[in-house]
């Protein structure tokens, strides 16, 4: 489940 976060994160800091 945090495996989850961590790769959302991942894709926000690409977005930005």
């Amino acid at each position: 489940m945090v495996f989850m976060l961590l790769q959302l994160q991942e894709q926000n800091q690409q977005l930005d």
